[in-house]
């Protein structure tokens, strides 16, 4: 199995959610499939460090989404997410990492 293979086997699996990816520059939405990671998260701002709680990240297939950007709306369920910084791509290039909070 090549790790693009395994990659997939990862999202089809029971790890990963359902999720509707919107993009903010085209409202075309589209079904995808998240892998889910919420915890505690230390942030760092000047010279404070500030501890984020149950910090929402998002992993998704480059292949699902070629190009996310800050502003795009992720929905689970009842959950409306918006990425809210630049995502980025992991060492291998085939997964998004994306930072959300909650679209008030």
């Amino acid at each position: 199995m090549d790790f693009t293979a395994a990659i997939d086997a990862v999202f089809d699996s029971d790890l990963a959610v359902d999720a509707v990816y919107t993009p903010a520059n085209t409202g075309v939405a589209q079904t995808i499939r998240a892998l889910v990671k919420q915890a505690d998260r230390e942030v760092s701002w000047q010279s404070a460090r500030i501890m984020a709680p149950n910090a929402l990240t998002l992993e998704i297939k480059v292949a699902d989404v070629a190009d996310p950007v800050e502003g795009d709306l992720i929905e689970i369920g009842t959950e409306r997410r918006l990425v809210q910084c630049e995502p980025m791509k992991d060492s291998t290039r085939l997964v998004w990492t994306l930072n959300t909070r909650p679209d008030l």
